[in-house]
């Protein structure tokens, strides 16, 4: 143990001193920090750990946002698909009800129609039919227009 002797010893990245008792044992001591080492040792520890915590809490959010936001855009897709699907269905009924429309209109199945019915309707004779010449409506002008015509002096 002479070897240890007045030299300073580090475990566990503390300082230890060797001390010589007067039954002639050698011992090890811890040297003393200073209470200002201490105390700031502490308030870099607290720091850090606010720090850690605070950065884990921004990450955590982060991460629920993202995954919120990813689930909203599953429900408007699915929406949106949905909603495809029924214009789809309703433009193709559309255009089975303008089918069904132009055939019913044709003057064949007009005629037929009177018949299942017994209307007792017939086609009018050339006498019969008069034509009225359509009238022209005049379009009304607009006060602006009427500044600028020209006037009598």
């Amino acid at each position: 143990m002479d070897e240890f002797r007045g030299r300073l010893v580090w475990v566990h990245s503390c300082q230890f001193v060797v001390a010589d008792h007067r039954d002639g044992h050698e011992t090890l001591q811890k040297e003393s920090m200073s209470k200002n080492r201490k105390s700031q040792s502490v308030a870099i520890g607290f720091g850090r750990l606010v720090k850690a915590l605070l950065l884990c809490v921004l990450l955590c959010g982060a991460g629920v946002i993202y995954v919120w936001q990813k689930d909203q855009i599953d429900q408007l897709a699915k929406q949106i698909k949905v909603r495809e699907l029924r214009l789809n269905a309703l433009l193709d009924q559309n255009d089975q009800l303008r089918t069904q429309l132009a055939k019913m209109r044709r003057p064949e199945a007009l005629e037929q129609r009177i018949k299942e019915l017994n209307l007792g309707l017939a086609a009018p004779q050339p006498g019969q039919v008069r034509t009225l010449p359509e009238p022209v409506a005049e379009v009304p002008r607009l006060e602006r227009e009427r500044q600028f015509v020209a006037r009598d002096h």
